[in-house]
């Protein structure tokens, strides 16, 4: 947003100074709006802070203005692409799981194991590129090689963690080592219709 902060003079100081103003306003304002009770954007708060203080410490000309149309239009493509994909994704899984597609119910109970899988491994999926994007070297790869094998993990911890749940949900007075035994049988679903 402001691509001279470290090397604004006197560099060390002019950056500090910028950075806690920004935090600051953006605290006192967040905490203004909460009191009263209105519905604010952190992000919204902070990119407008950062802005202010910009301006205020460096001038209008320390902005950069194609960044910050950057940032803008996230905030009206990121929700528009966000709801469309959620939306095809919702279709998609009431169909394999609510009857849409005429499923037995134990197809429908298996379409939800494999579902509740392919969940599993796009949150760890977007753990890796969260933590590790900062500290990678952009001429790197962010997730590393092995930690592909971790995915095949990430989906077996997800089927069998539906699973332990529709154990707990249809046998409520048993042990967790009877939960866990019927979580881990294959044909468990046998007798559902």
């Amino acid at each position: 947003m402001i691509p001279g902060l470290d090397s604004a003079e006197p560099a060390p100081q002019t950056q500090n100074q910028i950075m806690f103003s920004v935090s600051l306003a953006g605290f006192l304002f967040i905490l203004a709006a909460s009191f009263g009770g209105m519905p604010i954007s952190g992000t919204h708060t902070i990119v407008g802070a950062l802005i202010g203080a910009g301006v205020a410490g460096l001038g209008s000309d320390a902005i950069s203005y194609a960044y910050l149309r950057r940032v803008i239009v996230s905030w009206f493509v990121s929700p528009a692409v966000s709801s469309s994909l959620c939306f095809v994704f919702i279709v998609i899984v009431c169909y394999f799981t609510l009857n849409g597609g005429g499923f037995s119910m134990k197809a429908r109970l298996i379409n939800l194991q494999i579902v509740s899988g392919f969940t599993f491994s796009i949150m760890l999926y977007m753990t890796l590129i969260l933590v590790q994007k900062n500290y990678t070297p952009a001429d790197e790869p962010i997730i590393d090689l092995w930690q592909y094998g971790l995915f095949p993990v990430a989906w077996i911890l997800g089927f069998l963690t539906c699973r332990f749940y529709f154990a707990h949900i249809a046998i409520k007075d048993a042990t967790f080592s009877q939960k866990l035994t019927f979580s881990f049988k294959i044909f468990s679903f046998s007798e559902i219709e």
